[in-house]
Parts: structure tokens; C-alpha cells; sequence
């Protein structure tokens, strides 16, 4: 709410700025795609309200623009309705893009790397470091200096420390330090070759503070005026500098505003690294305003949590501040229990008991005698909070035996599942299905539901039968892949009715949904074995429980009492909650985890401030540690119990274990002090609580009205469509009814896998070149897919430029068409990353321009005219005819396009993926080519030499045979639109300087010929005139002139 209030008050008051010069992060993907809505929203709101002059919500931004005069409120909805329409350019992301942006700006390439092969980089690392001390004792533990070393590449600025008060070999703890700091600067070494997801951040900190990216950065902080960082709490000391690295807060680069949004007692996440003394640290570095109205809760329920909160701390300099009431919501919305509840429980001192208070809780609440907004609550009103996955699931199955509807979401990982297992099952079978015993196996799981006490996993026909069946899903998961197999199963009769039966067929069936996207992603979404399906499914045991990629989804949709854990929750908003853990502050489990925490002064250390203790690779972990670790866990925990307790809208009950010893609870509120005291606090005796019955919900009326029946408008008229070139060809062949087609990569010609065209040119016939690798390899979809996928990935400046291809050739091209041809494909594609590109392009190579000079796979969306205003193809030619010379390349192809079989709609959306964008200085500025990589083979019977199939003329034909030339313009236009929105001070019509389009079966490096105007063989460029590409969007946009 308050980021995207900022967001529009500057938007809506400052007439320079546009949404694209705002830069947001947050902490996850979800939150992101959440905030974006939010703001977006909150625009469209807030330009509403305006031009309607109200303001029936009361916000504060739209009666601070309202109080403008008739001139400003215009000029501020102008603003707004600019940033409405321009909000795509709006940069609303993760920590990980906003990284990956300050990389990419910094010409290095941003592919990555799986997490398990940082894994694997650290393993081999520390094997080879240990090996080599192998000859010297005592001997280190592998497994925990893995742990040690892979904590220090996640957290950079982390000291190492080791207790020589407890380590008093002092020739061991220097081989120990040695040794560690050996393996972290190895494995950083091979990280920048191989940069894994999560070394994201530690490449652009090294970027932004090593000097290497100060373009880079004069680039960010030119292209954004604000950061704002939501959910800052949760940041860590790596990315604090980061951020003060693009906005510094001081000297001449301090040009920016950089807002950081945060709770400190919302600092949850600290298994994920965050740090919250370095949120504490910025915070004492800026100037702070903190937002002291609570606009979710009732007053009564604020009122509680002032008294219930009142002088807690929940870590060093982190203090509850009492927060006010709204002056319209003083009033509670519930009537039978009081706002605030605190339930006392005795001899509760295990998670089963626990269970089962929570569930009698629930229970009381909805059997009650209590309202909510004057009706009954019923089950979807509340939500359970718990902080471990195994309450949770204990919960919901009392719940369900109090015949009372639960869900659960967060509170485990799906890979813990049992569906998981009988998924794993099912592979097996799958791989081997004539083994009889996993035959067996499998037939017990809800996939087929056969007991093993049933007669039938004996009898040899039956087997066989199933043997069958299980043969034609590995079949389908060879051939389609894991998604196939899954509608496959899901489509069986007999199958959806076993996994679906009783209680918790809603739960194995999200289980199962939830497994098959996991897997599908894990495998590509291609075809695979049943053994590379296990593998995967293997790979994915290995995920964090909590993370929320695995994170168990709610089965169900319906009114239903939903238990979630606290991370889950954390940010949303319930009408009632429930609070429900022992809240043991010395259950503090760190014993197997790596021992980092905050050294302070008071521990008479040489150092201070965050570090890892070393000492626990040698069994010397000092007792200082030990104290700090459990202090932080219990701030944490505390804080833990805050974000529950602010999660109510309307009723908080949190459960409160009178006999958990080292509760952390009194270190929070006194219960006993609260009791009968004030008013806003009730607490009450568990023990006093009527027992739980069954629920039986609510009656619902009947409905009186009659269904009636819909009437149909006379005619439905078409005012919108979604198209593509590929789309548009074929309706003008006459292959589809309309032109609403999904775009093909490469643009080949029609859909041959493979071209079996002959009348190609003899094989006798020379080369005319010193080599053309590519000259007779297989034409066709197949192959043109494949390279465009080679010349994605590649890095064409790359210090080993042929073993690189070779590398990336591999992973596409394999089996027979590797034996036959990769070769040729290898040494093809390296002579055309070396082939000047000619014409305006001069001796220009792809290899010179290398990636920093190249966006790879452009994918985009450009919206088109209304379909009323009566745009077609045919104007795009008519549009050549009119602004093209006479001799202009494309100017046959103009009268082409003019032809009434081009009278094809251009109306809402078209898509496209342009194969490059190269930039290119000519003549001391920067022009950008549209590229698209051809693999089209056009020598034909007669050629007297194989590399004159690929003159200009030769490819002028081809393309415009396949219309190409109409791709590069809607690319063209497509381009114009992105600089015109991201780079407002370029002119964007001068600086796209045309389309180069390479038949790369021609290109055969220095060699390839060159006619007398500069125009290499193999690459076909044009160039447009003056002002043409602002004419062709205008086109689009509907202005036929």
C-alpha cells in the first residue's frame, strides 16, 4: 500500500519522471508479481478518482491532488494515464533481476549455472584441497568444511573467526584457516566461469564496488531517479552495499532516492540469509518516518496488541511502537469473544497436545455463540498459524475428524508427501516394468489401488495386463514427456477415481499436479526415461523444504478453515487467526548447522560484527557462539510471534503453553499481569473452554428465483485478435481461417522436420570458398531450430572460440546428426561468427561484437490498432510504395504486399521473437540491425558454385518468398516502440539503422566474397529512410494516411 502510494505521488506530481526511471524490489517472485498488481492498481484508482472528482475510499494521495487547481489535477491525470500506459516499462522485480540487470549493463553474460553444480564446484573443490592434505593430521571433516565453505559463498562479507580460547592448536587452526579461505577463492574462481543463480548478487557487488562496471552504473543511475526497496528487513549486508553503491548517499554520484520500506519486527528469514543488524544499520544512516496508522485491524484489536506488545523488544534497537486507530474503525466486527484473546494452556507440552488445543479452539470459535459482521463465522474465516509443518498437519487432520474443512499451504514440502513416494514408485515401475515386484509395488499406490492382500497381485494375467499398461506410459513419457503422462494417468478412469477417493483425494491430486509441473520444469518439458524422471525427482529431494518452490498448494478452493505457517502468512491479512506453537526458545536447533552469528563487543574479541565459527569444522566451536546463536533464534522466534499476532483483521486467540519452561512468551507479555486488568487483553483459561464437537455448517436458503435464460446479442462483432508473422503468412496462403497463430521461432519455411527437397545443386559442384561447412547439411525445421538454439547460447567473443561452439554444439545435436554432421556444424558456425557482416555494417563480425553488443531471443507483445480502424498488410505495403525510392531493394516486395490477398487485419496484439539485436557504432554512434539467423538452403540444380546461391539476389528472392521482409518491419516497429519507451533520449528512428539477415550456410568468414558495393555473400542488410520507423508504428497504431 505505502510503495505504491509513493510510487503514485511522485508519478502524479513530477511532470520529468516516468514509471520506467522507478526501479522496486522486493524479496521473492511472488511478491513481485503481487506489488506490480498493487501498483498498478492503485494508478488506475487514483486517475479514476480524479477525473471523477471523489474520493469515496478516503485516500490521502487523491485528496492531496484534489486540493490542486483544475490545471494540476489534469496535468496529474495525464501523469498517471501516461504511467498506465507506459507501466510495462516498469521495473518491479526481485533482489536476483535487479543483479542480473546491473550484470547485463556491464557486458557480461548473465546465463547461469544449476544450484547443484555450485554444489558440485564446492564438493570437488574441497575433495581436491582435502586430498592434498591428505598425508597430514588430524584429518578435517569433508562434509562439514563443504558446509563451512559453501556459508562463505553465500555470505561474502562474513568474517572467519575460530575461538583460540577453545582451538588451542594454533598450527591447526592456521592450516584450518589456510584451508578454508584456499577452497572459498578456488570456488569463487570457477563460480565466474560457471555463476550459479545465487551468485547473482555476488557478481554485481564485485561489479559495483570493484570498478569494473562504472559505465554500467552511470548507466543505472541515468536510467532510474528512484530505488525503492520493499521488504528491506529481510535484506542482507551484501545487498545494503549494492544498493548504496547505485544510490550513494553521499559525494557527486549522489544523485538518486533510494527508499527502503521495512519492519524490523517483521525480520523473519534469516535461514535465507537475512540479516537484520544490517537493516538496523542503514536505517541509522537515513532519515526515518515511520507509519504509525494500522489500517488492516479493528480498533479494539489494536488496542489489544498496544497492551499485549507494550515495552517488547524483539532484538537489539528493535522496539514495538504503539500504533493508532483509524478515527472511522473504533468498533469490533466480531460479538461472542473478545478482540484479543490469550488462551492459557496447562499440561500442554508436545505438538500433538498443541494440535489438539488449536483444533478445539477452531472448533469453540465455530460452534460457538460468535459473529462476525452479524453472521455466524464459518470456516474460511479463519486461519491457523503455526510455525512448524508437523503441527500443521496435525491440526488439519483433527479438524477434519471434527468434521470441519482444513486446508493446508506452506506448512510442508511436497516432496515430503506420500504422494511423492507413490510417485517415485510409479517411475520405478515404469523403468522396469517387467520386474514383477515393482509391478506389485506400484499396484498398491492410489494410481491403481490394489491391496496387497488382494488375490490379484498374483494372478499372471493380471500382471500382465498391468505390465501393458505401464509399458504405454513409459512410452508416452519417452516420447512426450512428463506432462503427456500425466494427462495420460489422469485421463484413466479407474486412476482419477482411485487417487481421488475419500478425504484426502484432494489433497493427492494437488500433490500430484504440483509434482508434474516440478518435474516438467526439472526436465525441460521434453521426453525423457523413466530413469531420468527418478533422477530429476531426486534432484528435487534436495530443494530447502521451505522454499516456496515446493511448498505444498492448497487443494481446495472451498469454505474451508485454512493452516498455513507463519513465513506463508506473513504480508496477508485473515478475518480471525489462531496462534498455535510452544514457542520453546531452547529448542533451538543449530547443532548441525554452520555456527554464524554476531560477535559483539562486550565479548572482548579482536573482532566484532557477523562471522561464521571455522571452529566447528575440528569439533572446536566456542561457547560464545552457542550464547549468540540462541539469542538470535529467540529474537527471532519473538518476532516470529509478532507477525502472527498482526495477522488479525477482526479476532487474534494465541495459545499460550503455561508449562513450556523456556517459553519466550514472558519475555514478550505477562499474562498473568494482563488478566482482569485491561480491557483490551482477555485471557482465558484453556481448562474453562467448552469440549470440541462436531461442525455442522450453516443452512443455506434456497434460492426463489427462477434460472432464467440468457439472451444472445444479435450479432457479435470482432474488435480484437492476437496474431503473429507466422500467423499472418498463413492466412494470406490460405493455411488458416484467421491470422490468430502462435509466432515460430526462425521463421523457416512450412513445417518440414526435415527438407527432403531435391533438385539441389550436384555434389560435384565446388564450394567456390576455402570451406562451406554447412553448405549440405540437412535442411528443415529440425536444423533450424537447432541452430538458432546454438547461436542463442553462444558467446561469439569466447578466448576458445571453436571449443566453446563445440560445447554448445553438443547439447543440441546429438545421436546420427551429430555423427554425420556435427562437425561440419561446429567449423560452419564458427567461419560465420567471423564473416565480416558488409554493406553499412562494413568488416563488422559477430565475433567482434560479442555479447555485449547482441540481445539474444527479443520476445515481445506490441499492441496493434482496433480492428475498426481498418488497418491491413496491405497498408504496410502502400506505406513502402509511398516513402521508398524507386530502386529501393525492398520496393518490388512493396507491390507485393499491396496485393489484395494482403488485405489481412493488423488489430490487438502481435507477437514475435527476433533471433538478435546488434548495436553497432558507424561512424561514432550507435545504430541497432534486426537479425535473424537463416538456415535456408538455396542452391539449386545449374549453380556453377555453391557459395553464389547465396548472392544478394539469390537471398532477395528467398526472402521474399517467405515474406521475411515483412518480419524485419514488425520487428523493425517492435524495436522503435522498446527505444522510445526505454531510451527516451535517443531517436529512436535514427538509431535502428535496419535489418541484416544472415543465410548462414553462406557465411564462410573472411573469405566469403563481397560484390563491388561492399555486399558480403550470406548476409542481407537494408536500410530504411529518414523517419520511416515512426511512421510504420504510427500505421500500427491505426493512423492510415
Amino acid at each position: 500500500f505505502s510503495v505504491a502510494a509513493l510510487i503514485v505521488r511522485a508519478i502524479a506530481t513530477d511532470e520529468s519522471l516516468s514509471i520506467s526511471e522507478i526501479l522496486v524490489t522486493t524479496f521473492t517472485r511472488n511478491a513481485a508479481a503481487e506489488l506490480r498488481d498493487r501498483v498498478r492498481r492503485r494508478l488506475v484508482h487514483t486517475a479514476k478518482a480524479l477525473r471523477d472528482g471523489n474520493n469515496p475510499d478516503g485516500d490521502a494521495i487523491v485528496e492531496m491532488l484534489q486540493r490542486g487547481s483544475t490545471f494540476d489535477i489534469r496535468e496529474s491525470i495525464n501523469r498517471i494515464t501516461r504511467a498506465i500506459i507506459e507501466f510495462d516499462t516498469a521495473t518491479i522485480s526481485t533482489i536476483h533481476s535487479v543483479c542480473t540487470k546491473i550484470i547485463a549493463l556491464a557486458g557480461e553474460t548473465t546465463a547461469l549455472a544449476g544450484e547443484d553444480d555450485q554444489a558440485r564446484i564446492i564438493a570437488e573443490v574441497v575433495n581436491d584441497a582435502l586430498v592434498a592434505q591428505s598425508t597430514r593430521t588430524p584429518v578435517i571433516d569433508e562434509e562439514l568444511l563443504v558446509a563451512v565453505v559453501a556459508k562463505k559463498i553465500g555470505e561474502p562479507l562474513t568474517g572467519m573467526w575460530i575461538d583460540t580460547q577453545v582451538a588451542t592448536d594454533s598450527e591447526l587452526v592456521q592450516r584450518l584457516q589456510r584451508l578454508v579461505a584456499h577452497c572459498v577463492s578456488q570456488v569463487e574462481e570457477k563460480l565466474e566461469e560457471h555463476p550459479s543463480f545465487d551468485f547473482l548478487i555476488r557478481r554485481a557487488h564485485t561489479l559495483v564496488h570493484g570498478g569494473k562496471a562504472a559505465t554500467a552504473l552511470r548507466e543505472f543511475r541515468r536510467k532510474y531517479r528512484y530505488l525503492i526497496v520493499d521488504e528491506a528487513q529481510d535484506t542482507d549486508s551484501q545487498q545494503w552495499e549494492i544498493f548504496r553503491g547505485i544510490f550513494p548517499i553521499e559525494g557527486e554520484q549522489a544523485t538518486g532516492t533510494l527508499i527502503a520500506v521495512g519492519d524490523p519486527k517483521q525480520s523473519i528469514y534469516k535461514f535465507r540469509g537475512a540479516d537484520i543488524d544490517a537493516y538496523t544499520r542503514e536505517r541509522a544512516k537515513g532519515v526515518v518516518r515511520t507509519l504509525r496508522t494500522n489500517y488492516r485491524s479493528d480498533g479494539p484489536v489494536i488496542d489489544g496488541l498496544n497492551a499485549l506488545f507494550d515495552g517488547a523488544t524483539f532484538g537489539e534497537d528493535i522496539s514495538y511502537v504503539n500504533v493508532n486507530v483509524p478515527k472511522d474503525n473504533h468498533e469490533s466486527a466480531v460479538v461472542g469473544v473478545e478482540p484479543v484473546e490469550v488462551v492459557t494452556l496447562s499440561e500442554v507440552t508436545n505438538n500433538s497436545d498443541l494440535a489438539d488445543a488449536a483444533s478445539s479452539r477452531v472448533a469453540q470459535l465455530l460452534n460457538g455463540t460468535t459473529l462476525l459482521h452479524g453472521n455466524p463465522i464459518v470456516p474460511k474465516d479463519i486461519v491457523v498459524l503455526v510455525k512448524s509443518g508437523a503441527v500443521g498437519s496435525r491440526v488439519e487432520r483433527n479438524l477434519r475428524r471434527l468434521s470441519i474443512p482444513a486446508v493446508s499451504t506452506g506448512t510442508a514440502s511436497v516432496m515430503q508427501s506420500e504422494t511423492a513416494e507413490h510417485f517415485r514408485v510409479l517411475l520405478r515401475a515404469l523403468e522396469r516394468f517387467a520386474d514383477a515386484s515393482r509391478v506389485r509395488h506400484v499396484l498398491g499406490t492410489p494410481f491403481f489401488g490394489v491391496p496387497l492382500t488382494s488375490r490379484a497381485i498374483l494372478d499372471d494375467n493380471f500382471i500382465s495386463h498391468i505390465q501393458e499398461q505401464l509399458s504405454d506410459w513409459a512410452t508416452i513419457l519417452r516420447r512426450s514427456g512428463v506432462a503427456a503422462l500425466s494427462a495420460t494417468v489422469l485421463s484413466d478412469a479407474d486412476t482419477i477415481a482411485m487417487l481421488s477417493a475419500g478425504l484426502g483425494g484432494e489433497r493427492r491430486l494437488t500433490d500430484f499436479s504440483h509434482l508434474t509441473d516440478l518435474l516438467f520444469a526439472e526436465t525441460g518439458g521434453a521426453g525423457c526415461s523413466p530413469t531420468q524422471a527418478l533422477e530429476a525427482l531426486a534432484e528435487l529431494h534436495l530443494v530447502n523444504p521451505t522454499s516456496e518452490t515446493v511448498s505444498r498448494r492448497v487443494e481446495s478452493d472451498s469454505d474451508a478453515v485454512q493452516i498455513m505457517t507463519i513465513h506463508v502468512a506473513k504480508g496477508l491479512e485473515f478475518p480471525v487467526v489462531v496462534v498455535a506453537d510452544l514457542w520453546h526458545g531452547a529448542l533451538f536447533n543449530g547443532g548441525n548447522e554452520v555456527p554464524v552469528f554476531r560477535l559483539r563487543q562486550e565479548d572482548n574479541q579482536v573482532v566484532s560484527g557477523r562471522v561464521v565459527d571455522i571452529g566447528w569444522v575440528i569439533g572446536a566451536e566456542s561457547p560464545i557462539g552457542g550464547v549468540r546463536r540462541l539469542e538470535e533464534a529467540c529474537e527471532e522466534y519473538s518476532r516470529l510471534l509478532y507477525v502472527a499476532a498482526t495477522r488479525a483483521k477482526h479476532h487474534v486467540s494465541i495459545l499460550h503453553a503455561l508449562d513450556v519452561s523456556d517459553s519466550i512468551v514472558p519475555q514478550l507479555f505477562d499474562a498473568d499481569a494482563l488478566a482482569g486488568k485491561n480491557p483490551s487483553v482477555t485471557v482465558v483459561d484453556g481448562a474453562t473452554l467448552p469440549p470440541a464437537r462436531s461442525y455442522k455448517a450453516p443452512e443455506i436458503a434456497a434460492s426463489t428465483h427462477a434460472p432464467g435464460t440468457a439472451t444472445m446479442p444479435e450479432a457479435v462483432i470482432q474488435t480484437y485478435r492476437r496474431t503473429s508473422f507466422t500467423g499472418i503468412t498463413d492466412k494470406q496462403k490460405g493455411d488458416s481461417s484467421h491470422a490468430h497463430m502462435e509466432t515460430q521461432s526462425g521463421g523457416e519455411e512450412g513445417e518440414r522436420i526435415f527438407s527432403r527437397v531435391t533438385g539441389y545443386a550436384a555434389v560435384s559442384v565446388e564450394f567456390g570458398v576455402p570451406a562451406m561447412p554447412l553448405a549440405r547439411i540437412p535442411g528443415g525445421t529440425h536444423i533450424g531450430k537447432i541452430l538458432h538454439s546454438v547461436y542463442e547460447l553462444i558467446d561469439p567473443a569466447h578466448h576458445d572460440l571453436h571449443e566453446h561452439v563445440h560445447a554448445v554444439v553438443k547439447r543440441f545435436v546429438t545421436g546420427d546428426l551429430y555423427t554425420a554432421h556435427g562437425a561440419s556444424i561446429v567449423d560452419g558456425v564458427v567461419l560465420s561468427l567471423t564473416t565480416p557482416l558488409g554493406s553499412r555494417l562494413s568488416d563488422v563480425t559477430l565475433q567482434a561484437l560479442g555479447v555485449p553488443h547482441r540481445a539474444a531471443e527479443m520476445s515481445f507483445e506490441m499492441s496493434l490498432a482496433h480492428l475498426r480502424s481498418g488497418v491491413t498488410v496491405q497498408h504496410v505495403g502502400k506505406l513502402l510504395q509511398r516513402v521508398l525510392p524507386a530502386d529501393d531493394l525492398l520496393m518490388p516486395y512493396a507491390h507485393t504486399l499491396s496485393h489484395h490477398s494482403f488485405n489481412i487485419p493488423l488489430a490487438g496484439l502481435i507477437n514475435g521473437s527476433i533471433d538478435a539485436l546488434l548495436r553497432v557504432s558507424i561512424n561514432g554512434s550507435d545504430q541497432f540491425f534486426i537479425s535473424d539467423y537463416k538456415s535456408n538452403r538455396l542452391d539449386r540444380e545449374g549453380d556453377d558454385l555453391l557459395i553464389n546461391a547465396y548472392s544478394q539476389d539469390r537471398m532477395l528472392v528467398e526472402m521474399e518468398h517467405h515474406h521475411y521482409p515483412l518480419q524485419a518491419l514488425i520487428y523493425g516497429a517492435a524495436i522503435y516502440r522498446f527505444l522510445r519507451w526505454r531510451a527516451p533520449h535517443l531517436d529512436a528512428n535514427a538509431a535502428i539503422g535496419g535489418f541484416a539477415y544472415m543465410f548462414i550456410r553462406g557465411m564462410t568468414g573472411p573469405e566469403t566474397p563481397a560484390d563491388e558495393s561492399g555486399r558480403r555473400n550470406g548476409v542481407l542488410t537494408w536500410s530504411p529512410p529518414v523517419g520511416f520507423w515512426s511512421q510504420l508504428s504510427d500505421l500500427f497504431a491505426g493512423k492510415i494516411s
